[in-house]
């Protein structure tokens, strides 16, 4: 979950180079109690930038950021994607990836990050292996020897 809760809250996207990003923003604003749903689909990127791609709530609302998307639409060139927050005054970057020709970079509602390949595969994330256990028929473990356990 992402939140924005002042006027002043922002979500931006920095590029470094000359690609073709498409983004997708989804979003619920709570304003008192008044549940209002959101979108925004960004005109693609194709300069290195910083471009706005949630703007800030308005007064008393809270929004709730569900869902943002950004492809890599360009047929050879990669692109480095810097996501940040900013509240006016301190910008945070939530995440940086490169993504290369046709890849794919998501943020769903429970705030998890997955980057997808050219063929829509979620890649390894940083720091952790997929393991490939066996399926081979296995049997219960017999317990060790009462005299192997105080060797």
């Amino acid at each position: 979950m992402l939140l924005l809760t002042s006027t002043s809250d922002l979500v931006q996207l920095i590029t470094n180079a000359a690609s073709d990003i498409e983004v997708h923003a989804s979003w619920v604003d709570n304003a008192s109690g008044t549940i209002t749903p959101g979108r925004t689909n960004t005109a693609s990127i194709v300069t290195a930038t910083t471009t706005t791609i949630i703007a800030a709530p308005g007064a008393s609302t809270q929004r709730n950021i569900k869902h943002l998307n950004f492809h890599n639409n360009h047929a050879s060139v990669s692109c480095l994607l810097r996501v940040v927050h900013t509240d006016g005054t301190t910008t945070e970057e939530l995440i940086h990836a490169t993504l290369t020709p046709e890849e794919t970079l998501v943020l769903n509602e429970n705030g998890t990050w997955t980057h997808y390949d050219n063929n829509g595969i979620q890649k390894s994330p940083v720091g952790q292996t997929f393991f490939n256990f066996s399926v081979a028929a296995q049997g219960p473990q017999t317990e060790p020897h009462i005299r192997d356990r105080y060797v």
